[in-house]
């Protein structure tokens, strides 16, 4: 990668004006780590013929560019509603030029069928699915879910007897002891420039009293993941299910899991485009996690450099 000439472009859903002043969040502090670094980043949705149009920092502020050749692609693109863009977009990316992660990664992780086919013939352990009432109802509960749903949505707790013809699947619960409750859990693995995996510290939410589903907007509360459950058990799943995803531009994933009644994690999800970073965790401990945070902003970018050449 020619630092002086060429840019990391991340790809970024449309929004008014220039971005906020890099010092004043996570992200922005991140992106000024890489400057520093001589590492061109330009944010934006603008391409056309292999060069980016977007925000840059220069001098730690942002500044407008255009018609800037693009050495590598960090896709943050995500969503029904951006899907048309980022088709369009992607096809102006020249041949060669790295993009993470890619559609071949993203498709595993949209369709929630073909992440468990794709995890469990790599060995991955994951709760049982079915499209079987009759499974279903000897499971005693399950969670009806779509194949292409996001951010919870589509997802309901069933039993027995209930109509599943809101649903493409049933996910047979994983369920805390009773009276105890839901946790889940989220951990951002990302790549690092020699393709292994860096598995970040999880984050754990504990969800209100009574709740079926674990929920930030239903009062779910946010905790380390050594306060619920064996750290060690945890990042040996997620070391399991990261070594199944071995596309060369995979860059980061998203994991999900929920504890059982011992407190054992189970993975129910992937997510291509993770959300959050380490923000929860941040908040909590800022002394131990702000620069953990920044840094998880930055890895991605800094991996696809190297990869660039």
């Amino acid at each position: 990668m020619d630092r002086t000439r060429e840019c990391l472009l991340l790809l970024m859903r449309p929004y008014e004006g220039a971005p906020r002043a890099p010092g004043s969040y996570p992200f922005g502090r991140a992106m000024q780590a890489l400057a520093d670094e001589g590492l061109r980043v330009v944010v934006g949705h603008e391409v056309q013929d292999g060069r980016a149009t977007g925000w840059a920092l220069q001098k730690d502020a942002w500044v407008r560019v255009e018609g800037v050749p693009i050495a590598a692609v960090h896709d943050r693109l995500a969503g029904e509603p951006w899907a048309a863009l980022r088709t369009r977009l992607l096809a102006e990316i020249p041949a060669g030029v790295p993009v993470a992660n890619p559609e071949a990664v993203r498709a595993i992780c949209r369709d929630k069928l073909a992440t468990h086919r794709f995890l469990e013939a790599a060995g991955v352990p994951l709760p049982a699915i079915t499209t079987d009432p009759a499974v279903h109802a000897d499971w005693g509960a399950g969670y009806l879910k779509r194949r292409l749903g996001s951010k919870g949505e589509g997802v309901w707790r069933v039993g027995p007897g209930d109509d599943l013809g809101a649903g493409d699947f049933v996910q047979k619960a994983i369920d805390p002891e009773p009276g105890e409750a839901r946790v889940a859990l989220r951990l951002l693995a990302q790549r690092l420039p020699d393709r292994t995996w860096r598995l970040n510290p999880a984050v754990a939410r504990i969800a209100a009293a009574g709740a079926d589903v674990v929920n930030v907007h239903s009062g779910a509360r946010a905790a380390r993941a050594a306060a619920v459950c064996d750290v060690g058990e945890l990042n040996a799943l997620a070391a399991r299910t990261t070594a199944a995803f071995t596309d060369p531009h995979a860059v980061e994933l998203g994991l999900d899991f929920v504890l059982d009644a011992e407190r054992r994690p189970w993975l129910i999800e992937v997510n291509s485009v993770p959300r959050g970073r380490l923000g929860a965790l941040a908040k909590l401990d800022p002394d131990a996690f702000d620069q953990a945070h920044v840094d998880a902003c930055a890895r991605p970018l800094r991996t696809l450099a190297a990869w660039a050449g």
